[in-house]
């Protein structure tokens, strides 16, 4: 690796007698040839990795984008699921403290279904919504 700056510096050091010297029409273009050739041997194996890596880093910053818009979109629907929930429950509450008749505590049971049903599928989007923080944490290494 030290020698990359090295065989660079001579490339420039040779360009630049190249440049002064009274034939430069003639000797220019054939040297600068060859030295093109050498240095772009020396440059191209440094410069294409670089060029690959920042390739995978904008791959990688679209599905980060992609992911965090899914999140944003999880927890509308996160925030949605809860206020329902809050409201079987509230409606729950209500229900069992005035209600003491047979078909009163129907009514009851269907609520309370409908709230397990309710926090089954907040369940099942909470679970969704962690995976989708991992693959981003994932990226984000």
């Amino acid at each position: 690796m030290l020698n990359t700056p090295i065989l660079i510096l001579i490339c420039l050091h040779f360009s630049l007698i190249i440049v002064g010297a009274s034939d430069f029409e003639q000797d220019h273009c054939l040297i600068s040839n060859e030295l093109e050739e050498r240095c772009g041997a020396v440059c191209y194996p440094t410069v294409k990795p670089l060029l690959r890596y920042v390739g995978s880093c904008h791959n990688k910053d679209k599905q980060l984008a992609k992911l965090k818009d899914r999140v944003r979109d999880q927890d509308v629907e996160l925030i949605k699921w809860k206020s329902a929930l809050d409201a079987l429950n509230e409606f729950n509450q209500r229900s069992t403290a005035g209600k003491g008749s047979c078909g009163q505590n129907n009514t009851l049971r269907q609520a309370i279904e409908a709230v397990n049903q309710l926090k089954v599928e907040l369940g099942y989007k909470m679970y969704k919504l962690h995976s989708i923080v991992g693959k981003i944490s994932n990226i984000e290494k």
